[in-house]
Order: structure tokens, then sequence, then C-alpha cells
């Protein structure tokens, strides 16, 4: 057996809706992003592409047919960014999304009808048993382009597609990956009312994890995240998610959210799709920002490593700068966490030495904000623990202890810099800038002077001006 890869590069991405009245720009979306991918390839090798729906808008409307529409996905989308990577279909796995249904495929009558009927699981089990299509034609047209894409690209065994679910499992550096592609859009009928009523149904996840109980990684994609579901049922799918599965997926929402959750039924990393790869080609405005992530999946130590992506005015994609603030103020926290996102930075928050360990341990950070006066431990201890994690992380002091000596001793145990409360922000934010600027050029000089070992989390090189 072929020695295992420590690490699955991943790149997700979600929300093209190709519409033909602005193909042109999507065309050139795609270009860009084929571009970036291409950089991030010779970095480390791109093993999987998730695409979590959306492929195209509002049912293909603008075009002559639904089927159409779905080929020029095809055409202008996938075959672009496959053949600048050199993967195969295999490695370009989608799932459904609430613009890849034809909305009018079902009358109204049968909508009512299944609106009143599917009120509890057990009748969602017993309407995806019997197999009818009747109040699911608006999923079919998809199925059908699903159907034709994966034709003869899986072995007979290796892969199974429904009218709900497909499933599929690929071979990865000698490991069998399991990959699920849940369909959150089969209830899906008015835009507007969608969220809370529509339904996966459990049998989706049950047939899936029966499908793929052997593969050594398991990955569900859905389109909605599972609180986008039915309250009688999204209890019922995030259990059966954290049990059943390693990785889950999904976009829609068009955040940049990625979350390991540990509960009593199971542990799950979630990532949600960071932006939309259709709008602002033009704008400088970060609301629903052209943007996908890359994830670095550890397959011995079940760690993953997030980074997102976002579009710069005219140009590329550039990684987005991750903070880490660490402050036991609730009120310290949300302010920053609210201006930095401003700023288009990407935030997380901690309010313990313990929880920003924790965070420290499963994910990559660019800049550490952190108060000196943690409830647990002295602030400086856990200033050793993040140089430890990541020797070269800025970390920036905060504290309301004023005097010299306090500076001088937090600058002299590792910290970049040291800012006194009640915080200057203008001050704050060239602080974080000329951090990161140093960081870069330290970088610069060591590649320049020779191989490093590489102890930290390093980030993907993105193509383009930062």
């Amino acid at each position: 057996m072929k020695e295992k890869n420590k690490i699955m590069r991943i790149i997700h991405i979600s929300d093209y809706h190709l519409d033909k009245k602005s193909a042109n720009d999507s065309a050139t979306i795609a270009s860009m992003l084929s571009e970036t991918l291409k950089s991030i390839n010779n970095e480390k090798k791109i093993d999987l592409i998730l695409y979590s729906g959306d492929m195209i808008n509002t049912g293909g409307s603008s075009y002559d047919s639904i089927g159409t529409a779905f080929k020029g996905f095809e055409l202008i989308f996938i075959d672009k960014i496959l053949k600048t990577l050199n993967l195969p279909k295999n490695n370009f796995l989608f799932t459904i999304g609430n613009h890849d249904i034809d909305r009018n495929a079902d009358s109204k009558y049968v909508e009512m009808g299944l609106s009143q009927t599917l009120t509890t699981e057990e009748e969602v089990i017993s309407f995806y048993e019997s197999k009818s299509e009747e109040g699911i034609k608006r999923v079919l047209p998809y199925k059908l382009f699903e159907k034709k894409f994966y034709n003869k690209v899986f072995s007979e065994n290796d892969y199974y597609q429904s009218n709900y679910e497909s499933c599929y499992k690929l071979y990865i550096d000698g490991l069998k990956i399991g990959v699920a592609c849940l369909n959150s859009a089969w209830r899906c009928y008015d835009s507007e009312k969608d969220k809370g009523r529509i339904l996966i149904g459990e049998r989706q996840i049950t047939n899936s994890y029966n499908f793929l109980k052997d593969c050594d990684v398991k990955i569900a994609i859905s389109h909605h995240h599972y609180g986008w579901l039915a309250e009688f049922e999204n209890t019922i799918i995030d259990k059966l998610l954290n049990i059943h599965f390693d990785i889950y997926f999904c976009g829609h929402t068009h955040s940049n959210q990625a979350e390991y959750c540990i509960k009593p039924d199971g542990k799950l990393f979630t990532f949600v799709a960071p932006g939309v790869l259709s709008k602002n080609k033009l704008t400088a405005l970060n609301d629903y920002k052209n943007g996908f992530s890359l994830i670095d999946y550890n397959l011995e130590e079940a760690k993953a490593t997030s980074t997102f992506y976002i579009q710069v005015y005219l140009i590329s994609y550039k990684k987005m700068t991750n903070v880490l603030i660490v402050d036991a103020e609730r009120v310290i926290r949300s302010t920053l966490k609210e201006r930095l996102e401003y700023e288009g930075y990407v935030v997380d928050t901690a309010q313990s030495r313990s929880e920003a360990t924790g965070k420290l341990e499963r994910s990559a950070f660019d800049v550490m904000l952190c108060d000196i006066s943690l409830p647990e431990k002295d602030a400086l201890d856990l200033l050793s623990v993040a140089h430890d994690s990541c020797p070269d992380l800025p970390v920036i002091m905060l504290s309301k202890l004023k005097g010299l000596d306090v500076a001088i001793d937090c600058i002299r145990r590792g910290a970049y810099d040291y800012i006194e409360k009640p915080i200057d922000l203008n001050k704050l934010l060239n602080s974080i800038r000329d951090s990161l600027q140093v960081k870069s050029q330290n970088r610069a000089t060591k590649q320049s002077s020779g191989p490093e070992v590489n102890t930290g989390n390093k980030p993907a090189v993105a193509a383009g001006d930062d």
C-alpha cells in the first residue's frame, strides 16, 4: 500500500450563479480563479475540489433550457479549472443548490400537499422510500446533468446516485475518501420562505454512511447548512452528521465561518463557503465578495487548517488575514471584531487562555491580539504557547496597565507591540499592518537565504498583487 499522505488539500467553492446575461464576467471570474488555484497547486498539489451548489442562476432562466445552463457551467467553469490543474473529473464533486432547480416543474397544488404532509421525520422517510418523482420534478434536470457528467468516471462499486443524495469513493495517496453530496434543495420552492421549511431527510445521511463506512475519511456536502432546515429535522441532521462524518461543507450563506464541533455524539469540522463567485467583480465592497477557501486536512491527526481567499478589485484573489482576539471582556472582543471585519480581516475570538490555546492548535492565524490580564494564567504564558504553535506569529498585547516596564517586559518576551487601553483603534490597525509587513519581510529573507524547515502554519500563496 502506498505511504499515506499527511495532508489532503481541498478547495471549497460555491455559488457561481451562471447567467447568460453576464457570461463574459463569469468567464473572467473563472479565469482569475484558475490562475490563483494554479499558484496554490504549485505550492502543494490540490487533491479535491468540492462545490456546494448554485452552479446556475434562477434555474437557468436566461438560457434556452436549464440543461443548456448546466452545460455552460461545465464548459466555462469546471473544464477551465480541471484543465488548469490537470485534475480528472472524479476530483471535482458538486451538489445541488436552490438555484439549480426548476421551480416550475412541480405544481403549486402538489407543493401545498407536501407542505402539509411532510411535518415529521417519519413522513419524510416514508416519502423518500416511496421513490415517487411527484413533488421532486424540480431536481430532475440537475440529476440528469449529474448523471451525464459522471458517466463512466467512477467504477461501479465506487458510486451511487439517487434523486436525493449521491455518493462517491475516490482514492488519494492510498487512502479511501468518501464524499456524500446531499440534496437540501428538493423542498426549495419560494426563496423568501425556504428558511426553516426545507428538508434533507435522515435517510440521505444514513444511506450515505452505509455506503461510505469503509472509507478512511468521510465528507458531506450540502448547499444549505442544517440550521436552515425545518425545526423538527435540524437537530436530527446535526446529530447524524456528527456521528457519521469527519468534515461537512456547505454554501448559500456567503459567510466565512469555519468551526470544529465536539459533541457527545461525535466530532465534526464544518466549513461554510466564504463568498460567492458571481458578484462584485468590479467593486471594492466586501458584501457578497467573490471568494473561496483552502482547507489542508491532516489525515493522521484529524486536524484542519482553513485559509480564505477574496477577490482583489479587478485583479485576482488574495489570502484573507486571520486575526485571533483574546480578551476576557465581551465588549472589547465584539468591538474589535466588528471593526477588524469592517477592515476586511477574518476574525475569531477567545475569552480565556484555554479557549485560545485550543484555537491556536486547530487553526492558523496571521496575528494575535491578547489582553495581558486573563482570568486563568498569566497572558504572557499564552505568548509562549502561541510562538510554540507558530514561531513567526506576531502578538500584540493589550492592557489597562500603564508604564514602560510592562511594555518592555512584553516585548522582551516576544510580543510585537504593546497597546494601552482604552485602545486607539487607528494605532492598533497600524500596528497590525506593520506586524504583517515585518512577518512577510522576514519570511522573504529566510527563503532567499536557503531552505527552511517549516515548523509553523505556512499560508498558501495567492496569485496577483496583495
